[in-house]
């Protein structure tokens, strides 16, 4: 199997996980800021997590690599926040 054929084997990120547009929607701008993560319940958010993380294994552009990563270290900060106050 050729490089190029695994790149046109994989999933394209869209099809996972969709990187919010703020100028959608109202919930894709809270989402697009992080501000919805303390909704989530725990298991909703060990969930984004594992979600951010798979998605981060795959090619992405490089705007949304960047939310990405930013949601990855918003996840975790909220998960280190709740495991403080319990």
């Amino acid at each position: 199997m050729t490089v190029h054929t695994r790149l046109l084997m994989q999933p394209k990120i869209s099809t996972i996980y969709l990187v919010p547009d703020p100028l959608e929607s109202h919930e894709q701008a809270i989402k697009f800021d992080h501000l919805d993560l303390s909704d989530l319940d725990d298991f909703a958010l060990w969930q984004e997590d594992r979600r951010v993380e798979l998605v981060l294994t795959l090619p992405t552009s490089v705007s949304d690599r960047r939310w990405l990563l930013e949601r990855r270290v918003a996840v975790r900060r909220e998960q280190r926040a709740r495991r403080s106050v319990a």
